[in-house]
């Protein structure tokens, strides 16, 4: 845990603002939460820095007294990768996986790599590796610095988020399973091999679908509108023909501030056009052409159209749900079977470990969905509880939790 009163400071994944977890011991309780807003234009577009200095007046004024900041920057700021090289001795080591990276990444020099061992044959050894940009770590730190505020600590959000499965059960250390912590709008998945955070995903949606009174088609809550086109691109161009692209809203539609909506029609000034080489037929005769062109470009571009979810055969649809629980277990599917995907990736992937659990984190009211997930046998994998009591203030910032004790767990992964 941290040593002296502890301000931690994150990032919320489904609205601008910052959260703010508050310990004057620096444990988990007693602690709480409390939040900064900032502007829409910079949520989720990798400029977390800029971010905390548009909030910095409030993050002053509330780290008033705190021993220690701690900073949780969001997954989407780091890369989880895997490095393998043939066994060595441990002086070797080192030295050996920062060639082989300096190999991998052209930008090696830019960036800041992190090592922990996965797994070893015979021959070899496999290591994961945590990256991220120096510049971002450094603009951060030296951000702190010139504020005079004490930033003792950076990590991610998926590493802090593992560490609070193990401060609350001792049994998860060591261990490699899924932590997936079910928030109501979000689902943070954390992955630990043997102990050290392997990999993470975060799904925008959460218990809010088992809230719904009806089952939820998944296609009006997850746009598969990019990997659709991804795919029927791949499929074209394999077979030389013409690529799709998607549609543009007329809403979407970027105006220069001296650019009117309708453009002014074409004029033609006979008095003056030859001053500039041109007469008025060799002008009429550009734009003509001009017209031809946009129009053949046009007659090339197919248009990505969405289409209405396909209805499946009878035998192949599941049975309407007819009870309360029933119609939230088949809501939760939308979840689960991504967890299945993970725990299934992880079995192919012999340079991986493989999950020997699933820790579960739900509101109390949905907790009997994981004794009927362990009942059915097709998904040939362990379900476990995860529980907090009495600790509302930070149920949903397990994140800012596990931060307290990233001296005690993944202590590699602090930047």
């Amino acid at each position: 845990m941290a040593k002296g009163s502890t301000l931690v400071i994150g990032f919320d994944n489904i609205s601008p603002r910052i959260k703010l977890l508050k310990s004057s011991t620096g444990q988990a309780n007693p602690a709480s939460v409390d939040y900064i807003s900032y502007s829409e234009t910079l949520f989720g577009c990798g400029r977390e820095c800029d971010v905390l200095k548009e909030c910095m007046a409030e993050i002053k004024s509330q780290s008033s007294g705190f021993d220690n900041i701690f900073i949780v920057l969001p997954d989407y700021c780091f890369a989880i990768d895997t490095v393998s090289i043939p066994n060595l001795s441990r002086f070797k080591v080192q030295s050996a996986l920062k060639v082989e990276s300096e190999g991998s990444y052209k930008n090696y020099k830019d960036l800041t790599v992190k090592y922990f061992p996965l797994s070893s044959s015979r021959s070899y050894s496999t290591y994961g590796a945590i990256v991220v940009q120096n510049a971002l770590i450094n603009d951060i730190k030296k951000l702190f610095s010139n504020e005079k505020l004490p930033l003792k600590e950076i990590t991610f959000s998926a590493n802090a988020h593992l560490n609070s499965a193990f401060v609350f059960s001792s049994k998860n250390r060591g261990k490699s399973f899924l932590f997936v912590d079910v928030r109501k709008d979000e689902t943070l998945i954390s992955m630990s091999a043997k102990g050290h955070t392997s990999g993470f995903a975060n799904l925008p949606f959460g218990y809010s679908l088992m809230d719904r009174e009806e089952v939820v088609n998944e296609q009006t809550i997850w746009n598969h509108d990019v990997a659709e086109l991804a795919v029927i691109n791949a499929q074209e161009l394999a077979k030389a023909k013409k690529l799709t692209v998607a549609a543009v809203e007329e809403d979407d539609t970027v105006l220069d501030e001296n650019e009117n909506e309708s453009p002014a029609p074409f004029e033609i000034k006979p008095d003056n056009s030859e001053e500039y080489g041109f007469t008025p037929e060799e002008i009429e005769q550009q734009r003509i052409e001009e017209e031809h062109q946009k129009q053949n470009l046009a007659s090339k571009v197919k248009v990505f159209t969405r289409k209405a979810p396909k209805k499946l055969p009878k035998f192949m649809q599941r049975p309407e749900p007819e009870t309360r629980e029933e119609m939230i277990q088949e809501n939760f599917r939308s979840i689960l079977k991504r967890i299945l995907l993970y725990v299934e990736y992880n079995k192919q992937d012999k340079n991986l470990n493989n999950f020997e659990y699933v820790v579960l984190k739900l509101p109390q009211k949905y907790e009997f969905l994981i004794e009927k997930l362990n009942e059915e046998a097709e998904n040939n994998v362990l379900f476990k509880s995860f529980k907090l009591e009495n600790s509302d203030d930070i149920n949903d910032c397990l994140e800012l939790v596990g931060a307290l004790y990233s001296k005690s767990y993944n202590s590699d992964n602090i930047f």
